[in-house]
């Protein structure tokens, strides 16, 4: 029986094909020569008219070298090929013809003359099956020596090499540019370690683990000018400091001499001090001691001068503070003082203040351990349970709880070794923050769980049959004509028919069933059953779910469902294999006119063969080149100027004209077929950057997409450089557009290192179609993300639903807050664009502003840019 892989080793192992696959490529035309002269050779060994070297792919061939023959790909299905790999060595077939086994062979179809067929399998020295040297001839011949099998054998091992060692040399290059970039950011890294020191204001001295004086810089020079002969490189600090003070050369006001310099000292060898001097004449400093991980010391005399001058105006300052604000004692943590700001957020007065603890503020279950946080901080160091970033939940006088994150500050009040404590509260804040991860796992429209919950679901159902022997079903489930109603009637009644649609899958699986919208109108249900039959009488109920209209306020809207099911392990024994599946089946369902319920079963199959053909014509469009990138305008929503482009993919077809991305994307399950697009972009896109700087001296960014293929092969961050590199451009010229479910739920570590890598290298990285996945603070702080794009289901609807609106602000607000570019998407009408303004949104992108054009236009697309924006300031203005 026949194993199935694990889908995720599955993804490696199809990443690592074709990442190897393109360094046997990268070989260029030395690399096609020489296979050629090694075909030539084995051509005259047989005297044999047709021959080629194919490397093996998935589910085809890819031809090399090859003479007597156009082809350039071939199926693997009924390959003679895929005959003398399985042997393992070199094969011979006096007339293939005869053999069954090659019934609808596509070479012999192409050449029916020729059955004779010779072939020696291409095995690298890891036991990796590279391809097929083989010859082709008429069936009437003598028969093959050993002789020239063994030398056939030699020339398939010669080929085997040669494409070795072109992967090898790929390997060697993408070290050595990682290499040049590792030295070029050590030069930078040690220029700005000696710029940072030349414009620190503070004098710093640095000594080494044995004591010893290391360096120093300008601003230390300029606090001792007298002491240049007493402090060199080498000399011990305690050696330099005592005969500073002895020979009166010291800048610090000092009372007793040898006290000071014990005190002096003990900070110093300290692992971590800070205390502040005054000076003889007048000025204070703030020294900062701290012994890092090699043992080294480094010392920071900061001026605080006015630090010092601005303390007198504190009291004035926290009284008035709209923050509130507490001083508790170090000792006891008891309330010493509480500004208007936190008396009235508390409800407090100030006599009450004064009886209590800080520890009374904090709920029940949090008093003691707030406690035992302040004991083990240092006497003069803040706790780390209050560092503004830990969440507590404090009460206030009427019983309610708020969530804060308290920042904790060192003073002398009154005195008093004391704790100044703000406290923010984040109440609102966690609130929006809980409704966002929310909306992430459900969709906002019809409250159902979305696609990434859906397919957790799933996983767990699968689980569950596996414990109890029993069954998945699995419902796909599409409204019929959606897209006329929305058309015809409007996106408000469309939206209706979702609603109701979902209300109604929901009463008629029951509340033991997952019922998911997946987007648009596609919903699915996920139920654990009996067997298919069972499945069968449910899918006969859900399709019942259309038997009445649905009904708003100004019409009656006849709703039509199509329904696929597929049931494990019947017909899959992993949740991919039976969401597939399940697919089959829903196409199935509307191909044969809609309002259908469809069983899987192996037959349609076919499907998947349609898929095939439509990733073999894709292929060969992006080796004709005619997959060329259009450029979207990004327009600055304040001034109404371009500050970037997008690069969208287009075919340009030599009957239908151009043709956008989503009348292809079918093929982009294809790793292969995907990255490579991905490549013909990038190459094409950072050539049009070029050019455009070259001839027309503009400077813009422009964001590309980047896939999930793409991000799965080793080297990509190296290979994009060394792209850039090349043509005189650098990481800043590119933002990496990475939709969020790719960037955070994508279960492949070498995406997140890569992305790692990319981001280290100085690329901006942005989340695409943001708000439609399942990402968090944590993930957006994670992945380094310089940007975010609002998906454009929230900008189309933000008018008329308010929940919408409010989910924008807070992704505007949540970008702002954290230094994120916000791009909103999809905007078509002033009134979109007025309401994204209104928010804080600064740039947008769509149809209102532009369609996507050529390169050659956008120079003209820039002027007119720039003369709208001068007419409307004018006109602002006048």
């Amino acid at each position: 029986m026949r194993r199935t892989a694990h889908p995720a080793a599955a993804k490696r192992q199809e990443a690592e094909a074709t990442s190897r696959h393109q360094a046997y490529l990268s070989g260029g035309d030395r690399l096609r020569d020489s296979l050629q002269d090694i075909l030539s050779l084995a051509l005259t060994l047989f005297d044999a008219p047709v021959g080629m070297i194919a490397m093996a792919e998935a589910s085809s061939y890819r031809v090399l070298a090859g003479t007597g023959t156009d082809l350039t790909t071939f199926p693997r299905t009924g390959s003679r090929c895929d005959a003398a790999i399985a042997a393992g060595r070199a094969l011979v077939l006096a007339d293939a013809s005869k053999d069954p086994r090659f019934c609808g062979n596509a070479c012999l179809e192409l050449h029916p003359e020729l059955n004779f067929f010779a072939g020696t399998p291409l095995i690298a020295p890891d036991g990796y099956v590279i391809g097929v040297l083989c010859v082709n001839d008429r069936p009437s011949r003598p028969g093959v020596s050993d002789h020239t099998l063994s030398a056939f054998a030699a020339l398939g091992r010669l080929a085997t090499d040669r494409l070795e060692l072109a992967r090898k040399e790929r390997i060697l290059r993408q070290a050595e540019i990682k290499a040049r970039w590792a030295e070029r950011q050590a030069q930078q890294a040690r220029r700005r370690l000696q710029d940072a020191l030349d414009i620190m204001p503070g004098a710093v001295l640095f000594c080494d683990p044995d004591d010893k004086v290391v360096l120093w810089n300008q601003a230390f020079e300029e606090l001792y000018p007298e002491s240049e002969g007493l402090l060199t490189p080498g000399t011990s600090f305690e050696e330099a400091t005592r005969r500073c003070v002895e020979s009166g050369l010291h800048q610090e006001e000092i009372d007793d001499p040898e006290v000071w310099l014990r005190q002096r000292l003990a900070h110093h060898r300290a692992p971590h001090a800070n205390f502040e001097q005054r000076l003889k004449d007048g000025r204070w400093m703030r020294y900062d001691e701290n012994r890092i991980s090699d043992g080294s010391t480094v010392s920071v005399r900061i001026d605080i001068t006015d630090l010092k001058r601005r303390q007198e105006t504190f009291r004035a300052l926290y009284d008035s503070n709209p923050v509130p604000m507490v001083v508790v004692d170090a000792q006891t943590l008891r309330f010493l003082s509480a500004n208007d700001a936190a008396r009235s957020h508390y409800g407090l007065d100030q006599q009450n203040f004064l009886k209590m603890r800080l520890p009374d503020l904090h709920v029940a279950d949090e008093a003691l351990a707030i406690e035992r946080a302040f004991l083990r901080s240092p006497g003069t160091g803040s706790p780390a349970a209050y560092d503004g970033e830990t969440l507590w939940r404090h009460k206030c006088a009427d019983g309610a709880e708020i969530e804060v994150m308290p920042v904790c500050q060192c003073i002398s009040y009154e005195g008093v070794d004391a704790r100044l404590v703000t406290v923010i509260d984040v109440t609102e804040q966690k609130r929006n923050e809980a409704r966002i991860l929310h909306l992430a796992h459900h969709d906002d429209l019809t409250g159902l769980p979305n696609r990434g919950q859906f397919e957790t679901r799933l996983k767990r159902a699968f689980e569950h049959a596996r414990s109890n022997a029993g069954c998945v079903g699995l419902f796909m489930i599409d409204v019929d004509h959606f897209k006329e109603i929305n058309d015809t009637l409007g996106h408000a009644a469309g939206d209706a028919v979702l609603r109701e649609t979902a209300r109604r899958l929901r009463q008629a699986v029951g509340g033991s069933a997952c019922v998911a919208r997946l987007g648009g109108d596609e919903f699915a249900i996920v139920v654990t059953t009996e067997s298919t039959q069972a499945a069968t009488a449910l899918g006969k109920r859900i399709a019942r779910i259309d038997a009445q209209p649905v009904t708003t306020e100004d019409c009656s809207i006849n709703l039509r469902i199509s329904v696929g099911i597929a049931v494990s392990p019947k017909h899959g024994i992993t949740p991919e294999e039976l969401a597939q599946n399940a697919d089959i089946a829903l196409y199935q369902s509307k191909n044969n006119g809609r309002r259908r319920t469809t069983v899987f079963d192996q037959s349609m199959r076919e499907i998947m063969q349609r898929r095939i053909d439509l990733c073999s014509v894709l292929g060969g469009a992006l080796e004709r080149g005619e997959i060329v990138p259009h450029y979207q305008p990004i327009i600055s929503l304040a001034t109404g100027r371009i500050c970037s482009f997008e690069a969208l993919a287009r075919w340009a077809h030599p009957e239908l004209g151009l043709v956008s991305a989503g009348h292809f994307a079918e093929a982009f399950s294809n790793l292969e077929l995907v990255s490579r697009l991905g490549d013909r972009m990038i190459d094409a896109v950072t050539s049009d950057i070029r050019r455009l700087r070259d001839e027309a001296g503009l400077r813009l960014p422009v964001a590309v997409n980047i896939s999930a293929a793409e991000l799965s092969r080793d080297g990509f961050a190296e290979d994009l450089l060394e792209i850039l590199l090349s043509k005189g451009l650098s990481p800043r010229d590119l933002t990496l557009e990475a939709t969020e479910t790719i960037a955070i739920d994508h279960g492949n570590g070498t995406i997140s290192r890569t992305l790692d890598a990319l981001a280290q290298l100085g690329f901006r990285i942005a989340l695409d179609d943001f708000g439609t996945g399942h990402a968090s603070l944590i993930h957006l702080r994670k992945l380094k993300a310089a940007g975010l794009k609002i998906d454009m289901s929230f900008v189309r609807t933000m008018l008329d639903v308010p929940e919408d609106a409010e989910i924008v602000r807070s992704m505007v607000a949540l970008g702002r807050n954290l230094n994120l570019s916000v791009v909103a998407e999809g905007v078509e009408t002033e009134a979109q664009a007025n309401a994204l303004r209104a928010c804080g949104c600064t740039q947008a992108q769509g149809f209102l502003f532009g369609k996507p054009i050529p390169a050659a236009h956008i120079p003209h697309a820039m002027r007119q840019s720039h003369e709208r924006a001068s007419r409307a300031t004018h006109k602002a203005l006048g």
